[in-house]
């Protein structure tokens, strides 16, 4: 009994053993294929991590839904743009047939002889609207390209000087000034375009009502168009002011007709009036101003007794007993002398406005 017993024991102890060595080694292939299974999971999270920074983030992937809305806008814009344009070209292929009337309905400007007197006079304005935007951009250029004809340094002396003079026809005439002025290129042209727009006032001796019927203005320049309307006379003028890397012009002239804004017969002016001004640098401090005022009837005169009947009623018979050329040179003579005092005393009128200025630069509006 008690070898059986004995022999019982040994068995369940040796089971025992081998239970426990069993469990040993499972326990050490769970513990060998977790550590394996954990290296894979990194590995394979470090792949994907390397993978999804080398794509788009799936926040900016569209679906199928959100690219065909986006592709519906997309056409409905190209479809809008296009009709847009299409409206656009009609426009503009309109107001160019209406250019195109309105250049050749234009008088055609002769060729100067070898005059510099000579002036485009007879303009007429369309009462469209686009039209009439480009027509004026059109003459105020046309004004800019004429200045070298109109104010040639041959015809100024060259001494850095004040100088007047004028030559004058039956065609009408043209007053040459130079002015010295003690001013920088910005104060000059300020005082410039400020005086400008008074000089239907001084020419008139009156003042009138003043309103504007365009304006423009970039970083290199203005336009003005105004109306003008004074006790016996009104005008409908164009001023104009170009920034040049080495000088400033200014412009002024008046539009005969306007479709838009029409002047009666009996308030027309009887003469054309163009102004061209071109202001130079000098030093630092002192600019060199050369203008041409040119003055042309509207009305043809073959004679200067026939001009001066039309434009200064009585002239004529101031100048008795004088008669054929003698009178003829005597009433040129005194426009031109009128002319030139009257400038002269305009040119005293420009420095006290330009003192003025000076003084208080920003109580005037700069001309760009």
């Amino acid at each position: 009994m008690d070898a059986m017993e004995s022999g019982d024991a040994t068995r369940l102890a040796r089971k025992r053993i081998r239970d426990r060595r069993a469990k040993q080694a499972a326990r050490q292939r769970f513990l060998d294929e977790y550590h394996a299974l954990q290296s894979s999971i990194a590995s394979l999270s470090a792949s994907l991590a390397a993978r999804e920074a080398a794509r788009p983030s799936s926040a900016y992937l569209l679906s199928w839904r959100e690219v065909a809305s986006s592709l519906a806008k997309a056409k409905d814009k190209s479809v809008a743009t296009q009709h847009d344009l299409r409206y656009r070209v009609t426009q503009l292929s309109r107001l160019s047939q209406s250019l195109q009337t309105w250049l050749t309905s234009l008088a055609v400007v002769p060729k100067p002889p070898t005059s510099p007197a000579f002036a485009w006079k007879d303009v007429h304005l369309s009462s469209d609207a686009a039209l009439r935007s480009v027509a004026l951009d059109w003459i105020a250029k046309q004004m800019l390209h004429a200045t070298p004809h109109q104010v040639p340094d041959a015809l100024f002396p060259s001494d850095v000087e004040d100088a007047v003079h004028g030559v004058w026809s039956p065609d009408g005439g043209t007053v040459y000034v130079q002015l010295v002025v003690e001013a920088t290129l910005l104060e000059a042209a300020t005082a410039g375009w400020a005086f400008s727009q008074a000089l239907p006032t001084i020419m008139h001796e009156s003042r009138g009502g003043i309103s504007t019927l365009h304006h423009a203005a970039t970083s290199h320049g203005r336009l003005s168009y105004n109306r003008e309307e004074f006790p016996s006379r009104v005008s409908n003028g164009l001023y104009t002011c170009f920034l040049e890397p080495d000088r400033a012009v200014t412009h002024y002239r008046t539009i005969r007709y306007d479709d838009a804004s029409p002047i009666t017969a009996s308030a027309a002016m009887l003469e054309d009036v163009q102004e061209w001004n071109v202001i130079r640098r000098v030093s630092m401090t002192k600019c060199l101003i050369r203008s041409a005022h040119v003055y042309q009837p509207y009305n043809h005169h073959a004679s200067m007794v026939s001009y001066a009947h039309e434009i200064t009623p009585g002239l004529v018979e101031t100048l008795a007993p004088k008669e054929g050329t003698e009178l003829e040179d005597a009433i040129a003579n005194r426009f031109v002398a009128d002319t030139c005092a009257m400038l002269e005393g305009m040119g005293g009128m420009f420095r006290k406005l330009l003192r003025h200025v000076q003084a208080n630069p920003d109580a005037y509006p700069r001309p760009y």
